[in-house]
């Protein structure tokens, strides 16, 4: 779980905000200024929990079709990578990268709905 609630804040951090810089990026700055964000206190992971989050990220990020398309996990590229690399994950390991995929699924619809909730307010306001 604490390698779930790891990745859910780094996708936190990297929300892009109105001015096209990241999150983690604003709150850096606040925090040389004295400000402590809670996202930025890294929870202590288990062992290998590093590891895992990288190797999600580097399997997601391969499986791009676009240059905007959300990351996508599919078994058969967990598979893939497996064959390719002579590893065999355990169950955790792909229960765990399983997790972290729908934390990331729940993490772009909502990304999603707030941008269109932006868009509708904007195109709201240009009708006053």
């Amino acid at each position: 779980r604490r390698i779930v609630e790891h990745a859910e804040r780094q996708m936190q951090l990297g929300q892009r905000q109105r001015d096209g810089r990241p999150l983690r990026d604003h709150l850096l700055a606040a925090q040389r200024g004295g400000y402590s964000h809670p996202l930025l206190q890294a929870p202590h992971l288990p062992p290998g929990g590093v590891e895992l989050w990288e190797l999600y990220l580097r399997i997601s990020r391969a499986s791009r079709q676009g240059l905007n398309e959300q990351p996508t996990l599919a078994p058969s590229q967990v598979l893939s990578w497996q064959q390719l690399h002579g590893v065999r994950l355990s169950p955790w390991e792909l229960d765990t990268l399983d997790a972290i995929e729908q934390a990331a699924i729940a993490h772009h619809a909502a990304q999603a709905q707030a941008i269109t909730a932006q868009r509708a307010e904007a195109d709201h306001n240009t009708d006053d």
